[in-house]
C-alpha cells in the first residue's frame, strides 16, 4: 500500500512539473484579409489581426514579431503598433496604461506584398499589476 501512495505522489509530482514547465501562450490571434490589389509592382493585401488577451491577467505590453512572410510595401504599412526594431513591434503606450483585459482584443493591421498573411509570434509578455 505504501509503495502505492509513493508511485501516486511522484505520478503527480511529474503531472505539476510539466503544468508549470510547459509554456502556453496567452494571446490568441486571429488574420483577415480585407482587401488585395494588383499593380505595376505587384500583388498586395490588407490583413487586420485581432489580438486575444487570454490570460486571468491585464496585459500591458507584448513584443510582435513577425517571424516569416512579413514585407511590407513600406514603413508605414502596419498601423496600431510601435516598430521597435525590424520586424519586431511593440504595443503603443497609450494602451499600457489600462492594457488589454483578459478576454478584451485588440486589433491592428498592415499591408504586406503578395495575397498571405505573415507569421507572428509573441515575446516579453508584460502583465499589468
Amino acid at each position: 500500500m505504501q509503495s502505492k501512495s509513493i508511485l501516486l505522489a511522484l505520478v503527480l509530482v511529474n503531472i505539476v512539473a510539466i503544468t508549470f514547465t510547459t509554456p502556453v501562450c496567452p494571446i490568441g490571434i486571429v488574420q483577415s484579409k480585407i482587401g488585395e490589389w494588383n499593380d505595376e509592382n505587384g500583388c498586395y493585401s490588407v490583413w487586420e489581426v485581432t489580438l486575444t488577451n487570454m490570460a486571468t491577467q491585464n496585459i500591458k505590453d507584448v513584443t510582435v514579431i513577425g517571424e516569416s512572410n512579413l514585407n511590407l510595401r513600406n514603413s508605414g504599412d502596419l498601423w496600431a503598433l510601435e516598430q521597435v526594431y525590424t520586424n519586431k513591434f511593440h504595443l503603443p503606450s497609450y494602451v499600457w496604461e489600462y492594457g488589454i483585459e483578459p478576454g478584451k482584443t485588440y486589433k491592428f493591421g498592415y499591408i504586406n506584398k503578395g495575397s498571405n498573411s505573415a507569421m507572428f509570434t509573441f515575446a516579453d509578455i508584460t502583465f499589468k499589476h
